[in-house]
């Protein structure tokens, strides 16, 4: 009997666990997600965070700025440039930039760049190429401003691309995420928006652009045809980047000296077929600079247009600008 009683108690107790492991399984097997409900839905910060890209045409905001792009065209003739790299294709990019803000704001020279392998990079984005441009102050260009409320700043900026590039993603501001375009380039022929390629007023009017510190709107440029050394030599009034500068241009030995008030002076190399003096120059912490003085013939004077384009080691670049005539 006391036999009995324990095979009878130990049933029990079987049963028992049994019931309960069964138990867990069966909770467990209920209450397992789907499918479907096993990956999680993006959260709201997720979607936030997802690039949307601007075609052409289309205004992106960003901060106190509104950014279009308003038409890409081909380069054809790539002799407007000091070193086309061969096998290359170059476009223009037509674009747009108005001050949004209550307050005037300024828009550096080059505000997009090229974005490839997913971030910025000096030496593969090739951000701008328009310091390269032989005529820096061509018919339409675009130029560092500072807009007032509600004023736009408008003209073409040139890139290299690959030679099998036909999709390419820019962005404003090399320096931060800010807004995306992204557009098909077709290489072979023009690729343009229905919005009306952008001039800016003295592009327009065929001036150059206004002096940086506050000077005159130029007069009517007649040609950009070169100088004889001896037209281009004298003294200078420039202006730019906050900055008021007197300078003065001489021969010695077939090159151009500029001399500023201070008495540096500075050798260059002078194209009379372009009018143009380049001097580039290389630094021992690896850095390089390219200098190019542009002259152009107005009614009653020369005009002198200074561009220097900054090339750190790091493939980073800063870029300045002058702007004068000649005084005597």
């Amino acid at each position: 009997m006391k036999k009995a009683w324990i095979i009878i108690l130990s049933l029990a107790l079987a049963l028992s666990l049994a019931a309960c492991g069964g138990g867990d399984g069966s909770k467990t097997s209920s209450e397992s997600p789907s499918p479907a409900e096993s990956v999680n839905p993006p959260s709201s910060k997720a979607e936030a965070d997802e690039i949307r890209y601007y075609g052409i045409g289309e205004a992106a905001e960003y901060e106190e700025y509104r950014i279009t792009i308003n038409k890409v065209e081909r380069v054809d003739d790539t002799s407007i440039f000091w070193n086309p790299k061969e096998g290359y294709s170059y476009i223009k990019v037509y674009v747009t930039v108005e001050n949004i803000d209550a307050e005037a704001v300024s828009v550096d020279e080059s505000p997009l760049c090229i974005v490839r392998d997913g971030d910025y990079n000096a030496e593969l984005s090739d951000y701008s190429r328009n310091a390269d441009v032989i005529n820096y102050l061509q018919d339409g260009i675009f130029e560092e401003a500072y807009l007032d409320p509600g004023a736009t700043e408008s003209g073409w900026l040139t890139f290299q691309i690959k030679p099998d590039e036909k999709e390419l993603i820019m962005k404003y501001d090399q320096l931060f995420d800010t807004v995306f375009f992204r557009f098909t380039v077709d290489t072979s022929a023009t690729t343009e928006s229905t919005a009306q390629q952008p001039t800016t007023a003295a592009a327009a009017e065929g001036t150059p652009a206004t002096a940086a510190a506050g000077g005159t709107e130029n007069e009517s440029v007649v040609d950009y045809t070169g100088f004889s050394i001896d037209e281009i030599m004298g003294t200078y009034n420039v202006a730019g980047m906050g900055k008021s500068l007197q300078i003065e241009l001489f021969t010695s030995d077939d090159m151009l000296i500029l001399r500023f008030s201070d008495g540096t002076e500075v050798e260059y190399e002078y194209d009379l077929v372009f009018g143009v003096a380049t001097r580039y120059a290389e630094f021992d912490d690896g850095h390089t600079v390219l200098t190019i003085l542009t002259f152009t013939r107005g009614e009653n004077t020369i005009y002198i247009a200074i561009d220097e384009s900054l090339t750190y080691a790091d493939g980073t670049t800063k870029t300045g600008s002058y702007e004068g005539s000649k005084i005597d």
